[in-house]
């Protein structure tokens, strides 16, 4: 049995980071074998959530790691975006970042804790929340660097 995934990789995901859109992958790797445990391999399952769980604070701490890069004007790919203007720009836009940040592991800790059987659509919200909407910023970042 092969259950249907829970989410496809499309490139509207990725934000143009060559790292941080291979962690988005593996997140949404993850989150495809907590569906199929549900399904299939319910003993894997407290493995599989302790892994997602590290995968998401290790992201969401290299994420934060880039923005106080760019905002401090010292990422490579952004240097010349950091006229004086955008760099309050991009600092507001950093601690909103980290905020969201805050609320998106607390989010998925709250979905983690929860039940089983609402398991795969709030890791599915969980995940094209942060890749479509939190991230968006960011990507605009990476493409005007590009």
């Amino acid at each position: 049995m092969n259950p249907i995934p829970i989410l496809h990789w499309t490139k509207r995901f990725a934000i143009g980071h060559a790292d941080l859109d291979a962690e988005h992958r593996h997140l949404v790797e993850l989150i495809n074998r907590i569906g199929f445990a549900i399904k299939v391999e319910p003993e894997q399952l407290p493995d599989l959530l302790e892994a997602l769980h590290q995968l998401a604070a290790a992201h969401i701490l290299h994420e934060n790691a880039i923005m106080l890069e760019i905002s401090s004007g010292t990422h490579e790919h952004c240097r010349m975006l950091m006229a004086p203007l955008m760099k309050k720009i991009v600092i507001r836009m950093f601690v909103r970042h980290a905020i969201e940040h805050d609320a998106m592991r607390d989010a998925l800790n709250a979905i983690i804790s929860g039940p089983v059987d609402q398991l795969c659509d709030g890791l599915k919200s969980w995940f094209i929340k942060h890749a479509r909407s939190g991230d968006a910023e960011l990507r605009a970042l990476f493409h005007a660097a590009a």
